[in-house]
């Protein structure tokens, strides 16, 4: 039996002026069936009905399903291509190989309405599963580095806003803030205040909390940490009811690794000399800019993620492993390195 192809249907896609073209943003969608798993395990919706479409399709198409740790929901993500730093525990270095995918802002849109009309017609998901995709109001914009396409992201969210569909959706922002705090700068993030219907949360990544933790873990200059405190303080002061800003702390993994074999393992972050870093240890600018306004994030909900695309040469010099039962550690050891005797 052959089974049945879906097309895109056309009365549900969206034309874009031509203000709205000229902004191309790049993205990948390596992370497909990766997110999808997460998603699967967590609302039981099966088998991924997008996998029915052309293939073609399924290749170029960006909106991508997963489960929400920020709001405990089901939501969309939007992996975009390209970072101006290559930190030594990305787990998505390996998207630099992918393809990237050129979409306008209307594009990017198309692929969004054709996910939820997919997931709304599915006969199993409409059966099945603990969530009616209706209910997927959040959208994730992560990466890589989204802020290197902020013209190209605030086309996208301005077209969001003004339909029906995602009047409620809440729009997570993940980004090192590093393009937003430099000296002279061009973006203005009080263009967020322009959004009247969506609701926008900035979670600022910091590689660190000191230039020394910064260079070491990025391998970039110290100063771009103190672009990142003012990158904060900027979104900061630029904030709103209908936006957060929220300091991460993006470096710092907890103890829960993937897979049953693996939950007798941690991880910690170390430096040169193979001590754990401090996470305590602040530069003077960062709590003056950042911390006396808010406190400093660390997420628990995320797992060790060796996954996907980390480059395990690089993420070895940063990471060591031991066994919550024995305490032993091996330093410079990935989890899938470690062996439990």
């Amino acid at each position: 039996m052959h089974r049945k192809i879906y097309r895109r249907e056309a009365p549900f896609l969206i034309e874009g002026d031509d203000a709205m073209t000229e902004k191309l943003g790049y993205y990948s969608n390596k992370m497909f069936y990766s997110y999808w798993r997460q998603c699967k395990n967590y609302f039981r919706w099966g088998f991924d009905p997008c996998r029915k479409m052309k293939k073609e399709c399924v290749e170029n198409c960006v909106a991508m399903c997963e489960r929400s740790h920020e709001f405990r929901t089901p939501s969309f993500v939007l992996h975009v291509w390209g970072c101006n730093l290559k930190c030594k525990f990305c787990w998505s270095d390996s998207i630099y190989r992918s393809k990237k995918i050129p979409k306008k802002p209307q594009d990017v849109v198309n692929d969004l309405l054709c996910k939820l009309h997919v997931l709304g017609s599915d006969k199993w998901i409409s059966e099945h599963a603990r969530v009616d995709p209706s209910a997927i109001k959040c959208l994730r914009i992560t990466g890589h580095e989204p802020t290197l396409q902020w013209n190209h992201i605030m086309k996208l969210l301005k077209t969001l806003d003004r339909l029906s569909e995602f009047s409620d959706f809440k729009i997570n922002i993940q980004t090192n803030g590093i393009e937003v705090g430099k000296p002279h700068s061009k973006m203005d993030p009080s263009e967020l205040k322009e959004l009247e219907n969506l609701s926008t949360r900035i979670e600022i990544s910091f590689k660190g909390v000191n230039p020394r933790q910064f260079e070491w873990l990025t391998g970039a200059k110290g100063r771009l940490f103190y672009y990142q405190c003012d990158a904060f303080e900027k979104l900061w002061n630029n904030r709103s009811d209908k936006t957060d800003i929220i300091a991460e702390l993006g470096i710092s993994h907890c103890n829960r690794l993937r897979g049953s074999e693996s939950r007798e393992l941690g991880v910690f972050i170390i430096d040169e000399d193979g001590s754990e870093l401090d996470f305590s240890d602040y530069d003077q600018y960062f709590a003056e800019k950042v911390l006396s306004k808010t406190s400093l994030e660390v997420s628990e909900e995320n797992e060790f993620q060796e996954f996907g695309g980390i480059d395990k040469k690089r993420a070895r010099e940063v990471i060591a492993t031991y066994s919550k039962a024995s305490g032993k550690v091996k330093k410079r050891c990935l989890p899938s390195e470690f062996v439990i005797e």
